[in-house]
């Protein structure tokens, strides 16, 4: 298991150039990033959620990014989404 966590993350760093944007959800991001609290909650690893976020041009919108790296039950818990919306200050809805 650790060789094909490694032969992924090899390839994300390899890649990082094409990754696409899925545009409704940059759209909405765009829309609301000053409207209403927004958050990410990631299995993945804090570096690549940082350079993906930072790759499509969004990373600056969210305050609260939690990731596999936090030491929060992952999913499919629903500890990361439970933190994520302490952490901004609203209800869990």
């Amino acid at each position: 298991m650790a060789e094909i966590v490694k032969t992924k993350h090899e390839y994300y760093t390899k890649h990082v150039v094409d990754i696409k944007a899925i545009k409704p959800v940059v759209t909405i991001v765009e829309t609301y990033k000053n409207a209403l609290p927004m958050a990410v909650a990631s299995g993945s690893t804090r570096k690549f959620v940082h350079v993906q976020l930072k790759a499509i041009r969004i990373f600056d919108c969210f305050k609260v990014i939690l990731t596999a790296k936090d030491p929060i039950k992952p999913k499919p818990e629903p500890d990361i989404y439970l933190e994520a919306a302490k952490h901004m200050h609203v209800e869990p809805k």
